[in-house]
């Protein structure tokens, strides 16, 4: 996938297909075409060697190596990129055929948490899984994102360096398939300048001083806190000293459920394990106050800011108490991006109705409401262009945090506006 990916970049790279010494490595650039040829080429010969097996079972000595499951997969992406629908979705219609599945032991009941038991070291090679990068408990060969998405009391102590977007957050649908809006849990909030919203987030009883400091009753404290956020441009007027962190937590539990199983959102939980204190039940709040006892605030990096943490690929309690060493593979390719590209290449071909059976595929494992739901008036699909952004933002909230939208956002030639121009709600 290295030459996929300069490709993609580049549009167009020298070829060798030989070793050749750093001295000989004087071709000029292939044109993209030829690079896509030789792509697709090098993935057909792949599909059509007979001993290369469909798709390798858990436990087998193998998984990880290729599959004629990843060689449709990257073909089926390849042909995507050059438009070609017609045999991108031939290719992905072909991964059906193989074995794959998404994993979904509850089938989709509503309330479970299927999403969030995939990314579990337990279901690493459940049939999901096409295509992955194995990752054991040794120091050398475990999975980085376990400190680069998990926060200080993540086990050993993480590092959240890589921390989700606000606008992001903001795509995942409401429970009834409505966009997102702040203004329905928190009112005036599109009168208000950012730092005057920050009232909303702040944790209960800062004016009361109703709450512990450690193990010491800390009235003065919490006092001071909410002078400083009076200080700070926060609409205290907003603010509920009891009653804040209920309000704040509705934004988030009445959502896509895909949401709060990939982020630890304000005022939600998380089951961690910190060196020294051993496998507690954190929440993130702010601001924060203490994590090594009473009351158990979520420690970031940068605790004087409150910002959303990934819980996808970060692990619970003792799972990891080695921050470099969590084994959970690094997946590269599973069957619900498979089902996604489908789904597009159904659409653009003008067999939209098609495209809506794959991603509610999706939706149902996460237990949301599917599209076309007459119960639920905004689910309605309203012909190709409406689909075409709905696969899109489907993209978003299924895989994020997955190393897949950068290279998606380049194909569709939205990254710029996505990057570049304000995605605030206010």
């Amino acid at each position: 996938m290295g030459l996929f990916h300069l490709n993609v970049l580049w549009r167009g790279v020298p070829i060798y297909a030989e070793n050749v010494a750093n001295a000989d490595a004087t071709k000029p650039r292939s044109t993209e075409a030829e690079v896509w040829n030789l792509i697709i080429s090098d993935l057909t010969d792949c599909i059509n060697e007979p001993n290369l097996p469909d798709k390798y079972s858990k436990g087998n000595s193998s998984y990880g190596r290729i599959t004629k499951g990843a060689a449709y997969a990257f073909r089926g992406q390849s042909y995507q990129f050059i438009n070609d629908y017609s045999n991108a979705l031939a290719d992905f219609e072909a991964i059906e055929r193989l074995g794959y599945t998404l994993y979904s032991p509850s089938n989709g009941a509503k309330g479970n948490d299927d999403f969030f038991q995939l990314f579990k070291p337990a279901n690493e090679q459940c049939d999901e899984m096409i295509f992955s990068v194995q990752c054991i408990e040794t120091t050398g060969m475990g999975n980085p994102r376990a400190i680069n998405y998990g926060n200080r009391v993540t086990g050993g102590s993480a590092w959240n360096n890589y921390i989700p977007n606000p606008a992001f957050v903001e795509m995942y649908e409401c429970a009834d398939g409505t966009d997102f809006d702040w203004e329905k849990y928190c009112s005036g909030w599109h009168s208000m300048a950012p730092q005057a919203r920050v009232a909303f987030f702040l944790r209960d009883g800062l004016q009361s001083g109703n709450g512990k400091w450690g193990t010491t009753e800390a009235t003065s404290n919490y006092q001071a806190l909410y002078s400083n956020m009076e200080a700070y441009g926060a609409d205290m007027s907003k603010y509920l000293d009891q009653g804040n962190e209920a309000r704040i937590r509705q934004a988030y539990e009445n959502r896509d459920p895909r949401l709060m199983q990939s982020l630890i959102t304000p005022y939600s939980s998380y089951n961690g394990n910190q060196a020294g204190i051993g496998n507690y039940t954190w929440t993130l709040r702010w601001p924060y106050i203490l994590d090594a006892g009473e009351p158990y605030d979520v420690r970031t990096d940068t605790n004087l800011k409150f910002y959303y943490l990934w819980r996808k690929y970060v692990p619970e309690y003792d799972e990891c108490t080695t921050r470099w060493v969590y084994s959970e593979d690094i997946i590269l390719y599973r069957y619900a991006k498979i089902l996604l590209r489908r789904a597009e290449c159904l659409n653009e071909l003008g067999r939209t109705s098609e495209a809506v059976t794959y991603v509610n595929m999706v939706r149902k494992r996460a237990g949301h409401v599917l599209l076309n739901d007459p119960a639920y008036p905004t689910t309605a699909v309203k012909g190709q262009d409406d689909m075409r952004q709905r696969i899109r933002k489907e993209f978003y909230v299924e895989l994020g945090g997955e190393d897949s939208m950068y290279f998606n956002e380049l194909r569709w030639n939205t990254w710029y506006d996505r990057k570049f121009k304000d995605h605030s709600s206010g």
